[in-house]
């Protein structure tokens, strides 16, 4: 069984129990991001390899989405951001987490990709800096779209 069978039953199976937990937006752009290495066969270590369509095809049939679905949620945008940016990004969710949790460890806190569309079009460098202002607490995850559809104007 390939890795890809193998995660593709995983979730068959999580969605078919009365125990599940419903797969966040963080866990999906893990995933997807574990999948666009492991198909290019390169290090996590490295930068991400260039998104291409047989890994949006895996990334839909193993999570049962569409690609729009995933398009639309941010998931392909986030998991191939740079080692920089994503790293980043872990921050700011595990951050989000927090707040959201506040303490109760077994909550599973969904931070909606759509908090991360304004970051679409934008440099390398752009999208560094606002995510920067968002994991050292100079701008909120609530706004982060405003503050990128302000700066693109």
């Amino acid at each position: 069984m390939t890795d890809e069978q193998a995660q593709h039953l995983a979730l068959r199976h999580n969605c078919a129990t009365d125990f599940t937990c419903k797969m966040t937006t963080q866990d999906k752009v893990h995933l997807c991001r574990l999948r666009l290495y492991s198909m290019a066969k390169k290090s996590l270590t490295e930068e991400p390899p260039e998104k291409n369509s047989e890994w949006k095809n895996s990334c839909a049939s193993t999570l049962m989405m569409t690609k729009k679905q995933l398009e639309d949620n941010m998931v392909f945008m986030l998991s191939s951001l740079s080692n920089k940016n994503y790293e980043l990004y872990r921050v700011i969710v595990a951050a989000f987490e927090k707040i959201k949790v506040k303490g109760i460890a077994a909550a599973k806190v969904d931070c909606k990709g759509s908090n991360f569309r304004g970051l679409r079009g934008f440099s390398e460098t752009e999208t560094t800096e606002m995510l920067q202002k968002c994991a050292n607490g100079e701008n909120v995850l609530k706004s982060l779209n405003s503050t990128c559809f302000n700066q693109k104007k």
